[in-house]
């Protein structure tokens, strides 16, 4: 058995896919895929179950993910605490994003501080971030709606609210702003589940009525939204700082309510005072 065998199995079991395993570990699917059927060949088991196109792991590959997790996990906890001791510009920095725009101005700080600094940009939905966070496959991720929790560290970098993106054509696009109520009788491109922003609307829209939200189009990331809304496939939702610049695209406010939306960035609790972490909290303005 090869360690980069075990993890990428690792990788599948904590994300539930391939897809999702390997852009957690920064390589090409097929290469996760084959890595884990060697394995399950080496041994002549069966550890993630395949069929009909969806994957599941088996109560095998579930026994192996409760040794390979902290096993991971203690490596990442390892490497950060060898890397705390040394200078910062001597590391590389996994930081991951539910938007970059969140994380770019962080970035260009740090870079004013320490020119020699190494950065890994990642990007997600802030479930997939939480999930990378506490496996150990990011050191500081920027996401909203991850509530508090004990063993996390956060601050507070942005608050704005959430806004319709319609195309120009649409009749909202000329008004200011838009009663949440009349906006959800639009075509709506919705986030996937795990989505901070699809969570925040989610929840306004059931103080406003009892249906469920009605999405014509789900996608699994920011820019496949406002594509879909530039190809006159319906209205988005997003942070009011993430609108593309496109002459298709107007941005609408969302009133009665307003959805307020705040991004944090967060680290494990016990790495708060590491080099990486503490150069990172101590860049956030106002703190």
């Amino acid at each position: 058995m090869r360690l980069s065998q075990l993890r990428s199995f690792d990788a599948v079991a904590a994300a539930g896919g391939f897809t999702a395993a390997a852009r957690s570990l920064g390589v090409r699917q097929p290469t996760v895929s084959e890595q884990v059927s060697a394995l399950e060949a080496e041994y002549g088991v069966a550890l993630v179950d395949r069929r009909d196109g969806k994957v599941a792991i088996t109560p095998l590959g579930e026994c192996l993910h409760e040794i390979s997790g902290p096993l991971f996990a203690l490596e990442a906890e390892a490497r950060r605490l060898l890397q705390s001791a040394h200078r910062l510009d001597g590391v590389e920095l996994r930081l991951a994003a539910d938007a970059p725009v969140h994380a770019v101005p962080l970035i260009a700080r740090l870079r004013g501080q320490v020119p020699e600094a190494h950065v890994r940009l990642g990007s997600g939905n802030a479930a997939e971030l939480l999930q990378r966070l506490r496996t150990g496959a990011e050191d500081v991720i920027i996401a909203a709606g991850i509530p508090d929790a004990d063993d996390l560290a956060s601050v507070v970098v942005d608050r704005q609210s959430l806004v319709a993106v319609v195309h120009v054509d649409n009749p909202l696009a000329q008004q200011k702003s838009v009663g949440l109520r009349r906006l959800l009788n639009e075509q709506l491109v919705l986030r996937e589940k795990g989505s901070a922003s699809r969570a925040a609307l989610e929840e306004a829209a059931a103080s406003v009525r009892d249906e469920p939200l009605d999405a014509t189009l789900v996608v699994d990331t920011r820019e496949g939204a406002l594509a879909a809304v530039a190809a006159g496939l319906g209205v988005a939702v997003i942070a009011e700082n993430e609108l593309l610049d496109d002459p298709r695209l107007v941005m609408v406010d969302i009133r009665d309510p307003s959805i307020p939306i705040e991004e944090r960035m967060i680290c494990r609790a016990s790495e708060r005072d590491t080099a990486i972490c503490a150069a990172l909290f101590d860049l956030v303005p106002g703190r």
